[in-house]
């Protein structure tokens, strides 16, 4: 019985890192999620500056998903804050 637990213990625990290690960097990297905001290009002002790949900072995630669609996607999220 002591033997079935162990075996058991560490297969789940191969299951899980090995899980782990293949989802995470599917969930933890930075999306570009522009479906959310107006495809006619009209923005909030707020400030909540994020950086593009291309090293411009946008005013807010709006206004950058306004350069990712106009770029067809060629810019990314690089981080958020200044550039």
């Amino acid at each position: 019985m002591l033997v079935f637990s162990r075996v058991t213990y560490i297969i789940l625990s191969f299951l899980l890192f090995s899980g782990s290690s293949f989802i995470n960097p599917a969930f933890y990297r930075t999306p570009t999620v522009c479906g959310m905001y107006s495809p006619l290009g009209i923005c909030t002002r707020e400030f909540y500056p994020v950086c593009g790949t291309n090293g411009h900072t946008y005013f807010n995630k709006c206004a950058f998903c306004i350069a990712y669609r106009e770029s067809s996607g060629s810019i990314n999220l690089a981080h958020y804050g200044k550039c």
